[in-house]
């Protein structure tokens, strides 16, 4: 099952740091000795150490000092469909990498690295986020520009999408800021007007650089 059903415990006077490495060397000793490798199946604690995900292996810190690599999975909630796969040892960079677990093969698959995977999640978030649908809709249809309070914005999102937005005009603002560079990367600009009015257009290329369309 894992590591605690085979050990022997503490000796008489001996340290928990002492008995975790002495039990650790022994496996170690016997996996050099015959040139195979021993995949040790131990517990982590329940609390969460968001500073050093390695400190949550059960016991001491002798368990990790003495294998020659360490790796942990972990998910962020239970039913969570991908499992980060964090990598650490003598021999190997650190890494973190999202898997995959299959229950009808019973195989795990690689999806990718976790800033791979991070850049999906955020991209995919963005992509599917109301108001960048509809402020693309918008310029789709008024190339040269369009301007509007974010309340216009909110019934455009109906009128684009079909989806009733229920979150104030102050939330929109604060969703066309935070997006404004990935806006940009996708050919559309942005530029914050008085009145609490947003000002949106198609970004076009000159011959020399690339200027924001205004229709001032």
């Amino acid at each position: 099952d894992t590591f605690q059903k085979v050990r022997a415990g503490a000796a008489r006077n001996e340290s928990a740091y002492g008995a975790d490495y002495r039990e650790m060397g022994e496996v170690k000793a016997f996996a050099d000795k015959h040139g195979v490798c021993v995949l040790l199946v131990h517990h982590v604690r329940k609390q969460i150490d968001e500073a050093d995900v390695f400190n949550m292996i059960n016991g001491s810190m002798a368990i990790m000092g003495a294998a020659d690599t360490a790796w942990i999975l972990t998910r962020k909630k239970r039913d969570d469909v991908n499992t980060t796969l964090k990598l650490t040892g003598r021999d190997v960079e650190n890494t973190d990498l999202i898997i995959s677990f299959d229950k009808n093969t019973t195989t795990w698959s690689l999806i990718g690295n976790a800033d791979e995977e991070a850049y999906r999640a955020a991209r995919a978030e963005y992509e599917a986020n109301p108001v960048i649908k509809t402020i693309k809709a918008i310029v789709d249809q008024n190339p040269q520009g369009w301007r509007g309070t974010s309340s216009e914005i909110k019934v455009q999102i109906y009128e684009k999408t079909g989806a009733l937005y229920t979150k104030s005009p102050e939330t929109i603002g604060r969703t066309i800021r935070n997006y404004a560079d990935r806006l940009l990367a996708d050919g559309i600009t942005h530029k914050d007007e008085r009145g609490k009015r947003h000002f949106f257009a198609k970004k076009t290329a000159t011959l020399f650089n690339y200027a924001e369309n205004d229709d001032e």
